[in-house]
């Protein structure tokens, strides 16, 4: 049986001893499985929200959620098998996705009755896939969904930029940049066979081939990337280093992400499968599987802790994952995917806390009404690009 099973099932309160036991483990071990699960009982208790959960049929509900998250290039387990307890949390939290709901640390609090909302010439829309590259003769093409392109070794379905296979020398080498604008997304296969999914507002630097023998270098300049390396041994070991401004990450053929924006102070290294050296001013720090590493840019200092890697790369797969995030971090994340700037008229409530997932390609309407039902915010107001919270 699955983890959500045991968890609509106890809604139901038809749960065996046995699974019992389990839901109540699950329960205890954390505070924020704790959270979700009375959220669930109160939607249960409440009526509209509690028909959806009461008469859910579970099976169905797991194959429509399993289609939603269906990754776009290739179906992939989520690596939580080493941590038991975020294995059951996801469980619920991607059995809430099939509901809509976004959750808020004060899961009690009672929603406001509605107020108007202003919605003045809204014209933000969800990101999409969308990209610029930038040629090694200064040339410059604009990528965009349903759109193709093709030139010398180089092809663009509209959705991915594909380089063909090839060797150059030193003397030969060009790179391209690939831009991704705030709204955007993109994959690109690199001509090694490196595929690296690019988060909006970034840019990659790479060249258009590698040197045989010579180790495979890019640099993510600025914002989040998701790269799956191809390995070493397919080519005669050599290394795979992406550099990002304080720090050279040496890959020996794995999955991880980087999330290095310029508005941020901290660069986040996250490591999914594999094994990465990240090399900072000389020292090197071992990266383990569900391990993340924080390089705090002003003291070039690096921090490592295990972490929950489905909340760092649900991203690439459509989909935002918050765990215990505020409010302000939220908004961030949102305004660079939806490409819209976020006024807090009440700064007190940009550290409120929220856990829950939600898909990207949400009508931001939907996603301020979801957070205005919490009582967060009192109201919101859309003018063009600008969002206000009130």
């Amino acid at each position: 049986m699955r983890n959500i099973d045991v968890i609509f099932k106890k809604l139901r309160n038809n749960l065996t001893p046995e699974e019992e036991i389990i839901f109540q483990e699950w329960l205890k071990s954390s505070n924020v499985n704790e959270r979700l699960y009375k959220r669930l009982l109160q939607l249960k208790n409440e009526g509209s929200g509690a028909y959806d959960i009461s008469e859910l049929d579970v099976n169905a509900a797991w194959k429509a959620i399993q289609e939603n998250v269906k990754p776009k290039q290739k179906s992939k387990v989520i690596p939580f098998y080493k941590r038991k307890v975020v294995q059951y949390a996801a469980a619920v939290l991607v059995g809430i996705l099939a509901t809509s709901y976004i959750f808020k640390g004060d899961l009690f609090s009672k929603p406001i009755e509605d107020s108007p909302i202003i919605v003045k010439t809204n014209i933000i829309e969800t990101g999409t896939d969308k990209a610029v590259l930038t040629l090694g003769d200064g040339s410059v093409v604009a990528l965009e969904k349903g759109q193709t392109f093709q030139s010398n070794n180089i092809k663009s379905t509209g959705e991915e930029l594909v380089y063909n296979a090839a060797n150059t020398t030193k003397e030969e080498i060009t790179y391209n940049y690939l831009t991704i604008p705030r709204g955007g997304e993109w994959l690109i296969k690199l001509s090694d066979g490196t595929q690296v999914w690019l988060n909006s507002e970034s840019q990659l630097k790479y060249p258009t081939s590698f040197v045989k023998g010579e180790s495979r270098k890019v640099e993510l300049v600025y914002g989040e990337a998701y790269f799956d390396v191809s390995p070493s041994t397919a080519h005669n070991g050599s290394k795979f280093i992406v550099h990002n401004q304080n720090q050279d990450i040496e890959v020996l053929g794995t999955e991880f992400n980087i999330k290095a924006y310029k508005d941020e102070t901290n660069i986040y290294t996250t490591l999914v499968e594999g094994l990465v050296l990240i090399n900072q001013e000389g020292t090197k720090q071992k990266l383990l599987p569900n391990q993340q590493s924080v390089l705090d840019k002003n003291t070039n200092t690096i921090e490592v802790a295990n972490v929950d890697v489905y909340n760092e790369i649900s991203w690439k797969e459509g989909i935002f994952s918050f765990d215990g995030k505020t409010l302000k971090e939220i908004m961030k994340v949102m305004s660079r995917w939806y490409d819209m700037e976020v006024v807090f008229m009440n700064k007190d409530i940009e550290d409120e806390e929220f856990v829950g997932v939600l898909r990207r390609n949400r009508d931001i309407n939907k996603v301020l009404s979801g957070i205005k039902s919490f009582g967060t915010i009192k109201d919101y107001t859309i003018s063009g690009k600008n969002v206000v919270l009130k």
